[in-house]
């Protein structure tokens, strides 16, 4: 195999998650930012909040899970934005929040939320589009 072969296959394996770590690095720290340094609390408050929007979005499609799926990105998707929108959707929720410990659990929950949401949005659309 060629390196930019392989350098394709990698890019398209980390699309997903790379574009998650950017959505939960900024999410966190636009919630630090808006209420300070995290204590140990808020620090499990905004994961508990990110696996709550993770449980949601595997409940709300588990009768769709009936077998292990394999996604095929498409150029388009490793091209997402979508870690800058849930950042800026983070930054403009946190803003109505009054207290870090409601914050950091939203800003853990909406990043998640709208991330995956996004993503799924996007694949959903590749898909429906005939390949040519």
């Amino acid at each position: 195999m060629r390196f930019l072969a392989m350098l394709g296959r990698t890019v398209r394996q980390m699309d997903l998650p790379f574009g998650y770590t950017l959505t939960v690095w900024s999410s966190g720290f636009i919630a630090a930012d808006r209420f300070g340094h995290p204590s140990l609390s808020d620090i499990f408050l905004f994961v508990a909040g990110a696996l709550l929007a993770y449980l949601l979005c595997a409940a709300l499609s588990f009768a769709e899970l009936d077998e292990p799926v394999r996604v095929r990105l498409r150029a388009g998707a490793v091209m997402n934005i979508f870690a800058i929108v849930a950042a800026a959707v983070v930054s403009a929720v946190s803003r109505l929040l009054p207290t870090s410990s409601l914050g950091y659990p939203v800003a853990g929950f909406v990043g998640t939320f709208i991330y995956i949401i996004c993503m799924s949005a996007l694949l959903y659309l590749a898909h429906r589009r005939p390949q040519g």
